[in-house]
Formats: structure tokens, C-alpha cells, sequence
């Protein structure tokens, strides 16, 4: 019976389901018992490692596993702290889930066609509200309104910049 070991990996080859990152990640997760402290991990994971804004690439291979673990000790704490009702209708931080996503939806309307600005929204909006943290119900309704607001302003837009604009507006610099 043929082996399915990869006769050209070597003990030191990075496992793409085990490595020291993970393990150490499980432990300090594991330990989170503060609901206010892991949605502050969180967000701050998310500002590091996650989307196109992201400040590292360190823990790409990581990253998404990472931050799933995260928010299912979130959730965990969540879940633990609110019941029925307030756990459809509550932000993890406790606030109204209706509030804020009334909050960002005015964000979004005084931008106006200011895609840049939409598209700053959109990102600090995953980042501080992404489901758990978030109700899924509220979450997605202000995701969806985001993006709509977003493909509209980016369809007319592009269509009317020539090329050399929309790397202006982008600060893009052309490597040949």
C-alpha cells in the first residue's frame, strides 16, 4: 500500500494545522475569562493582521485561524453574560445593536459619494462590529448597506476616471 507522506517534506516543514504559533495562541485564548478584554483582543487582532488595512502580514498563514479562535471564546463569554432576547439585540460591549448600527448608517450618509471615507467606514465597521461582537441579525443589514452605498460610488466613479486619476486618488506608483 502506497504512503502518502510527502517524501520531500522534512521534520522542520511548517504544518499547516500544528505549529508553536498555534499552540501558544490556544493557551492565551483559552485563558480569556473578560468578556471587555477579548473584544478589545479582538479588535486590535483585526487592526494588526486582518483586511487590506492590516499593519503586519507576520501571522498570514495564521491569521484567519487565529481570529476564529478568538471570536469563538467571544461568543463563548457572550453567550455566558446575555440571554434571550438582549443576545439578538446586544453588541458584545452591551450596547444597543440597533443604536449603533443606526450610528454607522448616518456615518455612512454624511460621507455622501466621499469613497475613500466609505470605504474607511467599511473597514473600521468589520473590525469594531464583525459578528460576535455584533449580532449577525444587525451586522449584516449595516454590512450590506455599506457595500451597496460602496459598489454604487466605486461603479460611477471608476467609470469616470481615466486610469492615471484613480492611481492618483489610490497613491499608486508603477513599478516597470
Amino acid at each position: 500500500m502506497a504512503s502518502h507522506i510527502n517524501k520531500f517534506a522534512t521534520e522542520e516543514d511548517r504544518s499547516l494545522y500544528t505549529n508553536p504559533a498555534r499552540v501558544a495562541w490556544t493557551e492565551k485564548v483559552n485563558a480569556m475569562d473578560n468578556l471587555e478584554d477579548t473584544i478589545a483582543e479582538l479588535v486590535a487582532f483585526r487592526t494588526e493582521h486582518i483586511g487590506i488595512m492590516r499593519k503586519t502580514y507576520e501571522k498570514q498563514f495564521d491569521s484567519l485561524w487565529m481570529e476564529a479562535q478568538l471570536e469563538g471564546k467571544l461568543a463563548q463569554l457572550k453567550s455566558a453574560r446575555f440571554k434571550g432576547k438582549d443576545l439578538l439585540d446586544r453588541c458584545a460591549c452591551g450596547t444597543s445593536a440597533d443604536g449603533v448600527l443606526k450610528d454607522w448608517m448616518a456615518k455612512a450618509e454624511a460621507a455622501k459619494d466621499d469613497l475613500l471615507a466609505l470605504e474607511d467606514l467599511a473597514i473600521q465597521y468589520r473590525r469594531g462590529f464583525k459578528p460576535p461582537i455584533m449580532p449577525s441579525n444587525h451586522w449584516l443589514e449595516g454590512d450590506s448597506f455599506l457595500s451597496s452605498k460602496l459598489l454604487t460610488i466605486r461603479s460611477n466613479s471608476t467609470s469616470k476616471s481615466s486610469l492615471e486619476e484613480l492611481r492618483e486618488m489610490r497613491k499608486v506608483r508603477v513599478v516597470v
